[in-house]
């Protein structure tokens, strides 16, 4: 950590940030504090220090990290310079490139951690991606945006006046700003409107006061200068820092290529085409695009786990080109199936259902081939069967739910009146028929429950109509009864009788009859509405939607 402790912004969300739970707290009383971490480890120390240096030499810097950890004895040694700084070099000669020399004003742990930890210093979020070499600290977003300021917001807030606006040259600028080779680095000062690390700046500013207050010229001078100093190591340390992460990605990004293009040749010695490679997937990329070199050995423990991959993407591959082929021969079966039934409820979704198509689907899936016309023409009488037994029942589903809405008119030798709202069970497609043809027969699509009804769903329509309406704008959907709704209560039904007046029909007058008449000529309201608008020859079935709706209103 560095010697000024960031603070914790709002909005982390790291572990440090949560309290804890009580019984979190108490599981900890009890145990021994200096013996929780004591293991193995701690026994180098008991060797000579040639020999445990000797070890530590074969490290790097975040194996000595982790190894400082340990122990807190552990920790004394590794983090005095004076006896482990040599330790520490030898460990950054183990990185490739090699890392540049750490500066005598921070320190190895510091160092090791800004670059090869992750988490942020202030509330231990796993994934911090800003790191600021030159303090060196790395923090995620919230934690940077609370101990980050630019210089002017920094000295109002600690009242820094403006005729001490020089002592902005004594804290170290955050962020990088690289110079031109032939520019000395002596003459780039940081500016106000640069940013600078809070802690520091605050810990800074009071040593400085402190002195002033003193008023020892030639201290002051001496802790400015010293500052300046100070500020020049650190940028061009956070310089050579990045310099190094951009060579190294660079070499790493070569390293990836190569170990790619050394597995694919191996890949395709054993016979593997470069087609039959998944490499767009995360698990063959987390084996391939590796920063190291392929070596023998390793590629002994790849090889397995690469075959099985491309054995997994020739299967899936396989399987999608069959499942093409057996999309594209079943759409030519639903031609053949279009062109034979027409636009006629049930749809396709529901015919291919039926015995008759199932037998054919299963020779494109099974057999894997096409359907031939003549197979298909074989199949037509069991499909119209099908066809016309789903459309009876259709029929009296629908003479159903006016069963029981109540609104089925009395018919000969029969009455609803004092009787169960039921549909006798003798009743043929005939009455069926001619009950749907009654003018009680009126219903709204209600396809689009869950939705706002919209455009021509929220209209009444008679059976034909309703039919008509559903293969025009919804001729995906399965047909079901509940999609429907009887429209009329006794109020609309006498309504609906003086509409049949004003047409110059009976009451009795079957809904085909004023479907037709009404689409005889041009339909206009006596109100001066013109219902024929909109309609379009293609929806024809709206003109007596939109006759019944305006006669309503």
């Amino acid at each position: 950590m560095p010697a000024n402790k960031p603070k914790i912004g709002p909005g982390a969300k790291g572990p440090a940030n949560k309290p804890k739970e009580a019984d979190e707290v108490d599981a900890t009383n009890g145990k021994t504090r200096g013996m929780r971490n004591a293991g193995k480890l701690a026994q180098l120390l008991e060797m000579p220090n040639e020999i445990f240096f000797m070890i530590t030499s074969y490290l790097t810097p975040l194996d000595m990290l982790n190894l400082s950890r340990s122990t807190k004895r552990m920790r004394d040694v590794l983090s005095s310079k004076a006896v482990s700084r040599h330790a520490w070099v030898a460990a950054r000669k183990n990185i490739v490139p090699a890392l540049p020399d750490c500066p005598d004003c921070i320190s190895e742990l510091q160092y090791a951690h800004v670059l090869f930890e992750h988490s942020c210093e202030a509330c231990d979020a796993p994934r911090a991606r800003h790191a600021l070499f030159e303090i060196p600290v790395r923090l995620c977003k919230p934690c940077l945006e609370a101990n980050v300021g630019t210089g002017t917001e920094l000295m109002k807030r600690y009242k820094i006046p403006e005729n001490r606006a020089g002592l902005i040259t004594l804290f170290c600028p955050l962020y990088p700003r690289y110079t031109p080779n032939d520019v000395p680095w002596t003459s780039v000062a940081p500016k106000a409107d640069d940013r600078f690390y809070e802690p520091d700046f605050l810990a800074i500013k009071k040593q400085a006061w402190a002195l002033m207050k003193a008023h020892d010229k030639v201290a002051v001078s001496a802790y400015g200068e010293d500052r300046r100093q100070n500020v020049f190591i650190r940028m061009k340390f956070r310089e050579a820092v990045m310099r190094w992460e951009e060579e190294r990605a660079s070499r790493n990004k070569a390293i990836r290529s190569a170990r790619g293009a050394a597995i694919e040749a191996k890949l395709g010695e054993a016979g593997v085409n470069k087609d039959d490679m998944p490499d767009h997937a995360a698990e063959w990329k987390n084996l391939v695009n590796q920063p190291r070199e392929l070596s023998e050995k390793g590629w002994e423990a790849l090889r397995p786990e690469l075959l099985r991959l491309v054995e997994e993407y020739r299967k899936r591959r396989r399987q999608g080109q069959r499942d093409a082929r057996v999309y594209q021969r079943s759409d030519k079966l639903r031609k053949y199936h279009d062109a034979f039934i027409g636009p006629s409820i049930p749809s396709w979704g529901q015919t291919s259902e039926f015995s008759s198509m199932k037998a054919l689907l299963k020779v494109i899936t099974d057999e894997d081939r096409e359907v031939s016309k003549e197979e298909f023409a074989a199949a037509e009488p069991d499909l119209l069967r099908e066809v016309e037994e789903f459309q009876q029942k259709m029929r009296r589903d629908m003479v159903e739910l006016l069963a029981k809405a109540g609104v089925l008119p009395p018919t000969a030798g029969r009455s609803t009146k004092g009787k169960e709202k039921a549909v006798p069970v003798s009743l043929s497609d005939h009455d069926a028929r001619a009950l749907l043809d009654t003018p009680a027969a009126f219903f709204v699509c209600n396809a689009l429950r869950r939705q706002r009804k919209v455009g021509s769903c929220c209209r009444v329509y008679s059976y034909a109509g309703l039919v008509e309406h559903w293969l025009h704008d919804h001729p995906c959907h399965p047909w079901a009864p509940s999609a429907v709704e009887v429209a009329w209560d006794d109020g609309q039904r006498e309504s609906l009788a003086h509409l049949l007046s004003a047409l110059g029909l009976q009451e009795h007058t079957p809904v085909s009859a004023v479907e037709a008449r009404v689409r005889s000529g041009r339909a206009k309201c006596s109100c001066g509405v013109d219902c024929t608008y909109g309609v379009g020859c293609k929806r024809p079935y709206l003109m007596l939607s939109k006759i019944v709706s305006e006669f309503l209103q």
